[in-house]
């Protein structure tokens, strides 16, 4: 197992965090170091905590006991808007407002960065222009989001957040009710994020296999603790797959990536 000791040089980073649920602990002393300018999966079964810990680093839930360091600083300290121009948080379920077009919502990740009353800038409009390009939107941008299919919203969404330019993208669960072109759709598009922008991406993904052939570091999460982290080749085997999944599986070379394949065994 890799050390997942919190540095000052990781964009997002937890050390000691115990986070609990009307006094149920839900992530217990749970230390955790987010790679830089890189793609980063948190997986877990059903329960282990994956959405809360990722919650807890975004600043929505605050921890029991433990730091969330920003840049290496106390994000409990940081203001608001210093925190949302470093970090965006995509959670699941989203719902836009009636009727507003795909420029609308992606220009609202532009909030952190506008002064009280000041009028859209060009900087504002290139940041957009910007995300509806990287996300594939540039001819959805002028369509109502109630009228996109699933894949679309939630690249519209993410386009919301790249607005934003943050360095840090949290995604909680990104690729849930998706169909499967969907979803590598998606993933490649994280992936070219962190290739090509330098993004630090960390999602909660359920599917084993996606996670070990697109994301560069995985923390394997059980009840609440880190049970393995590190590249998928190093610590996505047999043995993880049986106790931490209940899943009897063998583990081949990925026929086209080379990234570990779970098969299940029966």
């Amino acid at each position: 197992m890799e050390d997942t000791s919190p540095t000052s040089c990781a964009p997002l980073a937890g050390q000691d965090l115990t986070v609990c649920y009307d006094h149920e602990t839900i992530i217990s002393d749970l230390d955790i170091s987010i790679p830089k300018s890189g793609f980063t999966a948190i997986i877990g079964p059903n329960g282990c905590g994956k959405s809360t810990l990722l919650h807890t680093l975004g600043r929505v839930l605050s921890p029991k006991s433990g730091t969330v360091l920003l840049s290496g600083e106390n994000i409990r300290s940081k203001p608001t808007l210093d925190v949302a121009r470093n970090l965006g948080l995509l959670p699941q379920m989203l719902i836009a407002p009636s009727g507003v077009t795909v420029r609308d919502l992606v220009a609202r990740g532009r909030y952190p960065h506008r002064k009280f009353m000041r009028s859209f800038t060009r900087e504002d409009e290139k940041a957009v222009q910007y995300a509806l390009e990287v996300a594939g939107l540039q001819e959805l941008a002028e369509r109502s989001v109630d009228t996109l299919s699933g894949g679309q919203r939630q690249r519209a969404w993410i386009a919301m957040v790249l607005a934003q330019d943050p360095e840090t993208l949290l995604l909680d669960e990104p690729t849930s009710y998706l169909d499967i072109a969907h979803q590598i759709d998606l993933l490649r598009l994280l992936r070219r994020l962190c290739d090509q922008d330098q993004k630090s991406i960390v999602a909660v993904l359920h599917d084993l296999n996606q996670a070990s052939r697109y994301a560069d570091f995985l923390f394997i999460m059980k009840a609440g603790r880190l049970i393995a982290a590190g590249k998928p080749a190093d610590v996505l085997d047999r043995e993880i797959a049986r106790d931490v999944f209940g899943l009897d599986c063998v583990v081949i070379a990925d026929p086209v990536a080379g990234t570990p394949m779970l098969v299940p065994a029966n």
